[in-house]
């Protein structure tokens, strides 16, 4: 009988095939575990409840009212910072108000811990015009500068 040569395995390949693949499945886990990160800071962001009842104090307050006109609007922020010291963030929003009569900018800064309900309204100043008023109810300033 003739000598059969042994056949050959596409060995190299299937070990550059595995390499690739957990390399490919290890870089998925990251990206998911980033994602899963920025979600949940868009949602201590935007869902955090100091920001949204200084928002629903600056739509209900009278003198807010009488400086801008009812009704009064208050829109999506448009910049946001934060600063975290151990435990406790401060966040700072500048958000549009505007009513009939004018608009401004409101700064509503609020302190916490992340990822609980433990969160209060530091400061609320909004600038229309140059003349401060309080807002109704809050004992807050509210600078109207124009």
């Amino acid at each position: 009988m003739g000598h059969v040569p042994p056949k050959k395995s596409g060995g190299a390949l299937k070990w550059i095939l595995a390499g690739v693949g957990c390399f490919g499945l290890l870089g998925l886990c990251c990206f998911g575990g980033f994602a899963f990160l920025g979600y949940q800071g868009l949602k201590v962001i935007n869902n955090n409840p100091a920001y949204l009842e200084a928002r629903a104090q600056i739509e209900s307050s009278a003198s807010v009212g009488d400086a801008v006109g009812d009704p009064v609007t208050v829109g999506s922020y448009t910049g946001v910072q934060s600063n975290q010291n151990g435990e406790r963030m401060t966040i700072t929003y500048d958000v549009p108000v505007s009513g009939p009569n004018g608009s401004g900018t409101a700064k509503i800064s609020v302190n916490g811990k992340p990822m609980t309900e433990d969160w209060t309204i530091e400061s609320l100043d909004i600038t229309v015009g140059g003349e401060s008023i309080p807002i109704d109810g809050g004992g807050l300033e509210v600078n109207i500068e124009e």
